[in-house]
């Protein structure tokens, strides 16, 4: 697997370069693989618990409050608020979870948005990407038929810039809907027949806690569309304090002056298993080479959060939204009112246990090599074992694709 050039996690840097050339974001509270972290070998229980995981599982963290209704939208409720992804493995399982916080409890009244409903995240859709095989054309978000995978349209969604094999879709209220994972075809496109295969058929599940894992809740200080008590933010700039280490409060360590305590009631800690036959590789090969992930929370629509950070989150925090404003990347902060696309181009965390380059493995599931002319973008996740150098374009092999029978529109 890949090292990164900078040490995740030191406060007040730049954004750091990732070994292949991919940005990775340093500033403040965020990291990506911190101290070469790279999740580690367990079997994980799912089981709405999270006694089986611990912080040397982290593999990227974000700062809280940080989210695009943090500055404009603060009324919304359902808040999705990233703030640490977690992965293990074992012999036959990937396993990954995600810490929400919703700490709008140290400012609201009881009853005020992010409140409501118990300051729940309700029935809207989470995405983990996963970067298995980079001489694989990575899925760009799109249907065949133009529109993003569980939307309505070609302009209101999530679209993939960095490479991305497999795309799990789920929903924030467990249970609910039908959870898929989505494989692309050779354009990167994908649909909701052969490409697409219900959670229940791969072996996948996942569940939710309330509460909060991680021993440390560093939460930016910047409230709402407030920056000065009676000033509205209306400068672009108040964005940036999300960067800055110096408005960050830690609620882990004890009371903070003019806030309310935070109760982690109202935080959310999912997990979820995947078993390693759905994307086609062994424990072998995940110890020599690794994978990417990222974990995006959406409110339908366009990402509001992600795990690792990616700037297209804070783009355009206090711009208008709606179906009938020029499309270019912006948030939602509304359920009703959809959003234009956000791309994504940053690197992603990288699991692995070991630190070093590969060595020739059989491939876990070999394929002679299959011509196309599609380049292939830089990303985390190295090729797969028993696969020739990669050329640029040409002769690249390209992996067996999930055939499932049908797949489920959005739930």
């Amino acid at each position: 697997m890949k090292r990164f050039l900078l040490g995740a996690g030191v406060l007040g840097a730049v954004m750091a370069a990732h070994a292949d050339g991919d940005p990775v974001e340093t500033r403040a509270y965020y990291s990506t693989n911190p101290g070469n972290a790279v999740g580690k070998a367990a079997t994980i229980t799912i089981d709405g618990e999270f006694t089986d995981w611990s912080d040397d599982m982290i593999v990227a963290t974000c700062g809280a409050n940080d989210m695009a209704t943090a500055f404009c939208g603060s009324h919304e409720n359902c808040v999705l608020d990233c703030y640490a992804l977690y992965a293990a493995w074992d012999d036959d399982n990937l396993y990954f979870a995600w810490q929400m916080v919703n700490t709008g409890d140290v400012w609201a009244r009881p009853g005020d948005g992010p409140l409501t409903d118990g300051g729940r995240i309700g029935d809207v859709p989470f995405i983990l990407s996963l970067s298995v095989d980079r001489t694989n054309p990575g899925m760009t978000g799109h249907l065949t038929d133009g529109r993003f995978i569980w939307g309505d349209n070609a302009t209101n969604g999530v679209e993939f810039t960095s490479h991305t094999d497999f795309l799990f879709f789920m929903s924030g209220k467990v249970g609910q809907g039908a959870p898929a994972m989505f494989t692309g075809n050779a354009q990167g496109l994908t649909d909701y027949g052969a490409n697409c295969k219900l959670f229940s058929t791969l072996g996948v599940s996942y569940a939710m806690k309330e509460g909060f894992a991680p021993s440390h809740l560093w939460r930016q200080r910047t409230t709402a569309e407030w920056y000065n008590p009676g000033e509205l933010a209306s400068d672009p700039s108040v964005v940036d304090n999300i960067y800055d280490p110096e408005c960050y409060d830690n609620l882990m360590a004890g009371p903070v002056e003019g806030l309310n305590p935070h109760d982690t009631s109202f935080d959310s800690f999912y997990e979820i298993k995947i078993p390693m036959t759905a994307v086609g590789i062994t424990r072998e090969w995940l110890e020599e080479n690794g994978i990417g992930v990222r974990l995006v929370a959406t409110r339908g629509e366009s990402g509001i959060d992600c795990v690792p950070y990616d700037p297209t989150m804070a783009d355009n925090m206090l711009g208008p939204y709606g179906k009938t404003t020029p499309p270019r990347m912006r948030r939602m902060t509304s359920t009703t009112s959809p959003t234009p696309s956000r791309r994504w181009a940053m690197s992603a965390p990288t699991m692995s246990p070991l630190l070093r380059l590969p060595r020739p493995l059989p491939h876990p599931r070999p394929l002679p090599p299959r011509v196309t002319g599609r380049s292939i973008s830089s990303m985390t996740a190295p090729p797969r074992p028993g696969t020739p150098s990669m050329p640029t374009s040409g002769n690249l092999p390209t992996p067996t694709r999930l055939m499932p029978a049908h797949g489920p529109e959005r739930p």
